[in-house]
């Protein structure tokens, strides 16, 4: 491995270590939050949760969710849980989106068209859409392009006649590359929205 290689892996482990870190810190901070009469870390007093308004948009989330539970260092959504297990099929292809795009590009659309055709023939499938990124840029910037991208197919699904009750979206950011390469041919593998069923 070369130096770059090196740097990448170093990089990696360190952000891995930090978040590990934060994980205990707040797993160890909350132990101790009942036993101190309400009070937080260096005496603040924890705050009340929000109640969610009954009608909030649901295009990021399962609509068979009852919690929305989220990563402790960005705020993103975790993958929502689905009560039977979801697979890939070879029925559904993979849109493809260029670098830091969300937009659905004109061979895109052919797919999605394809995928509709599928979808109109089997109406009891429910469908997660993967927004993935390739490695450049953020995590947290990464996430956003990511769900930005399963937003987008999900919309252009929805304006075709899918029911949006049946389509389900989440991003993955740059975390599940389909090609760990580092150059432009994997790149453009790994910038794209994916289809589970279940």
């Amino acid at each position: 491995m070369g130096k770059k290689g090196d740097v990448t892996v170093l990089k990696k482990l360190t952000k891995l270590a930090l978040l590990s870190l934060l994980i205990v810190s707040v797993a160890g901070g909350c132990s101790s939050c009942g036993k101190d009469g309400g009070k937080w870390w260096f005496g603040k007093k924890k705050k009340e949760a929000k109640e969610v308004p009954a009608e909030e948009p649901s295009s990021i989330y399962s609509s068979t969710l009852e919690e929305k539970p989220t990563t402790p260092d960005l705020g993103q959504p975790l993958a929502p849980t689905i009560e039977a297990p979801a697979q890939e099929t070879s029925a559904l292809q993979m849109v493809h989106f260029d670098f830091d795009k969300y937009e659905i590009r004109p061979d895109a659309t052919e797919v999605i068209n394809k995928n509709y055709e599928w979808l109109s023939q089997n109406p009891n499938v429910q469908v997660q859409i993967q927004g993935h990124c390739d490695e450049r840029g953020t995590i947290e910037y990464n996430f956003n392009l990511g769900q930005k991208r399963a937003d987008a197919v999900r919309e252009y699904l929805i304006k075709l006649g899918v029911d949006p009750n049946r389509l389900h979206t989440i991003s993955y950011g740059k975390e599940r590359p389909l090609d760990p390469g580092q150059n432009e041919e994997a790149w453009a593998k790994n910038r794209r929205a994916q289809f589970l069923v279940y």
